[in-house]
């Protein structure tokens, strides 16, 4: 037991090591929708950089141009900007996913919590099939509000 404990105590020091490597990180993509103040018209593309005084912005909405640089860059300068609503890639599917999986993570606790019915019961549910029945019904709820409120522009 001590030479085992010994081992796992070695594992975990020399983990740090395997994390200390410098990684880059893959770029970070924004959908940017941009409202000007002299008229109704809509610019919409990707956030490609911040300057003091405008914004640049890709023409392109295909993520796959950006390492290829197939694509046209806009000047919007801020005083001409009413509102800029932004976006990153993959949030509404990642919002959906983790939506589903708390939902029905809560659900089934619910429904574990409850515990057995009593035998003379109309619908005696086991707090299997509750905690089944109850993560179904909170896992759909909670993955059509994080649709709802993905689709959103912030």
């Amino acid at each position: 037991m001590r030479y085992f404990a010994l081992i796992i105590l070695g594992v975990f020091c020399s983990m740090q090591f395997c994390f200390a490597q410098n990684t880059t990180q893959a770029p970070k993509y924004y959908y940017t929708w941009i409202k000007f103040q002299n008229d109704s018209s809509k610019f919409e593309g990707i956030l490609y950089e911040l300057q003091d005084s405008s914004i640049l912005v890709a023409n392109s909405l295909v993520v796959k141009n950006y390492p290829d640089g197939k694509y046209g860059l806009t000047k919007i300068y801020v005083p001409e900007i009413y509102t800029v609503k932004t976006r990153r890639t993959k949030s509404v599917g990642r919002g959906i996913v983790i939506g589903t999986v708390t939902g029905f993570a809560i659900g089934g606790v619910i429904g574990l919590v409850g515990g057995d019915d009593a035998e003379d019961a109309l619908l005696a549910w086991t707090a299997g099939e509750k905690a089944l029945v109850s993560g179904i019904f909170f896992g759909w709820s909670r993955c059509s509000y994080r649709m709802a409120t993905g689709k959103h522009k912030s």
